[in-house]
């Protein structure tokens, strides 16, 4: 099934949200890390921000890291502004080092208020507790939103980059996928 899905990711983009909430929980082999990895890298019908959104969720969630995407989600984020990029910080935030959340942290106040800031904010959550507050300072000023996050982040016992859903077995399938 989850092959059989992955090829859906191309063939039918318009249903990549559905897509990737199967994927969040299916059982992954080397080949769908692999396959998972190039429709991020390198598949040419792989166009729309948004599908990539969903893909760039999927290997954070999964902890997918590869030196690859970690370059990848970097040339992404020199247009801080888009969906993909946000995408991307939530990648380097979950699965990057020290580094490569300070290079989010620097884009925080330049990105547009709503989805990639917010992804900004959740991306840096690993820094040091001072620059952190600084960056989130910085925005929560002049956004009650990014102040509600900013709280809400500081509230876990350890960083959340994504929603982890819960195991599903074989057994529980067909009452997981939509109709």
């Amino acid at each position: 099934i989850t092959s059989a899905v992955l090829k859906l990711l191309v063939k039918r983009p318009d249903a990549t949200d559905t897509w990737c909430r199967y994927l969040e929980v299916a059982p992954f082999t080397e080949r769908h890390v692999a396959e998972v990895r190039r429709l991020l890298l390198s598949e040419p019908l792989s166009v729309y921000s948004w599908q990539n959104f969903h893909l760039w969720r999927l290997v954070s969630q999964r902890r997918l890291h590869c030196a690859e995407l970690t370059a990848k989600a970097h040339r992404l984020l020199a247009e801080p502004s888009s969906p993909e990029a946000a995408a991307a910080s939530l990648y380097l935030g979950a699965t990057g080092d020290y580094a490569d959340r300070q290079a989010v942290c620097r884009l925080l106040r330049s990105a547009s208020r709503g989805l990639p800031q917010r992804c900004y904010q959740i991306a840096i959550q690993e820094l040091h507790n001072k620059e952190r507050s600084r960056a989130y300072a910085g925005i929560a000023d002049d956004d009650p939103q990014a102040a509600l996050l900013t709280d809400y982040l500081g509230s876990l016992h350890e960083p959340a980059y994504v929603h982890n859903p819960p195991q599903v077995g074989i057994v529980d399938l067909p009452d997981m996928m939509p109709q």
